[in-house]
């Protein structure tokens, strides 16, 4: 929406405010299908890819969910992934940026990142509800 110079000030806040909620709107869309996706995967069952694929356990999953929700705001929101071992991931791949974090259902996640420049970041394990490294939670940020 396209601020005009005759518009008044209180029109343009309007359209700012109105412009600030739909993008609100569109943030809230995305975060909840990204939770839906994640709690599609309960529906897998043992051998889901025709390769032995593991089906991820409901604690895996909420592991993953919680991570999602304690994001800070300037992270854009991951894109979900499973592996056939049974691990729930999220993942950033944008701007010759690539990291992904893992869940195993153990309480705890791992974390890798890599830039354009070949700089990586990540850590082998943490507990959830830890904060991401801080190199890591940088490159994340340029993503924003």
């Amino acid at each position: 929406m396209a601020f005009s110079q005759n518009d008044s000030l209180e029109t343009q806040v309007i359209k700012l405010l109105y412009q600030v909620k739909q993008e609100k709107c569109q943030q809230t869309a995305r975060f909840d299908k990204l939770i839906q996706q994640l709690n599609d995967y309960l529906n897998l069952k043992e051998n889901w890819d025709g390769y032995s694929g593991v089906a991820p356990t409901e604690k895996t999953i909420n592991d993953a969910i919680k991570f999602v929700k304690s994001l800070p705001q300037q992270i854009p929101l991951p894109e979900p992934m499973v592996a056939g071992s049974g691990t729930v991931g999220l993942y950033w791949e944008s701007q010759g940026i690539y990291a992904e974090i893992g869940f195993e259902g153990d309480g705890t996640f791992w974390c890798y990142g890599e830039d354009n420049e070949g700089n990586e970041a990540g850590e082998d394990r943490l507990d959830l509800g830890s904060q991401l490294p801080a190199d890591l939670l940088k490159m994340l940020k340029t993503l924003a």
